[in-house]
């Protein structure tokens, strides 16, 4: 079941402007053009939540420790300073294409002085959530639509002590984008806290999702805020779930 949690109305915006598509201009002039070429609503959905292995996703590589890494230190571990390891940031649709490289999109809450996520034992299976964006222009026509994934491994600790995150990510499920408008999105993890205490930590993140819909007739942008823990806690600050 799938339930809208934001939308948005824009005014059009009937400034002359024109873009070059496929070498020839074009310059709005009609009201049907002005109202075509406008991102009139928006509306974003949550779709069913889907948990599942790493290996349904496709993602089984994540799971090998990379060539290089240190066998780990205890002694210069430090549990309850819990700090990001990997991407801060990271495209996830680009010029109206999904950028597909997953290992290059993810982000790791570890303690410090650890070299990997994979060096923790006690990870529990991968969490999901689904969103779905639709922009409509001023006729209903669905001129863009972006479904992504907020998804995080949790659980690992170092002998029984502390639940930390992995694998933490937003990633692009399908991208459409109309002829004449430009869509880019991109995420990031802005904070990492121990929400738990010095004994036992527990590892959170906040994640941020930014997007921008453009046409020559109008521009749209929001940010969309999730919070992840180790104890596979989800929650949506933007008012989803």
């Amino acid at each position: 079941m799938k339930k809208a949690i934001f939308i948005g109305t824009m005014g059009l915006f009937l400034a002359q402007l024109s873009f070059s598509a496929f070498g020839s201009e074009l310059s709005p002039s009609t009201d049907f053009e002005r109202g075509f070429y406008s991102v009139a609503s928006v509306e974003v959905t949550g779709v069913d939540d889907q948990n599942f292995e790493i290996g349904s996703l496709g993602l089984s590589t994540l799971v090998d420790v990379p060539s290089g890494v240190p066998e780990l230190d205890e002694a210069e571990l430090v549990l309850d300073q819990i700090i990001r390891m990997g991407k801060k940031v990271w495209k996830v649709v680009e010029a109206g294409r999904p950028v597909v490289n997953v290992n290059t999109m993810l982000s790791h809450a570890l303690p410090q002085g650890a070299a990997h996520w994979s060096q923790f034992s006690g990870w529990k299976n991968p969490v999901t959530r689904s969103y779905r964006m639709v922009c409509k222009n001023a006729y209903g026509m669905e001129v863009i639509q972006f479904e992504w994934r907020v998804q995080f491994t949790p659980g690992g600790g170092l002998d029984g002590k502390g639940q930390y995150l992995a694998n933490v990510s937003i990633v692009p499920s399908s991208v459409y984008v109309a002829w004449g408008f430009t869509f880019n999105a991109d995420a990031g993890m802005n904070l990492v806290t121990n929400a738990g205490s010095s004994a036992n930590p527990l590892a959170a993140a906040e994640l941020v999702l930014h997007w921008k819909a453009s046409s020559v007739m109008s521009h749209y942008e929001n940010t969309m805020s999730y919070y992840v823990r180790g104890d596979g806690q989800f929650k949506d600050l933007s008012g989803a779930r």
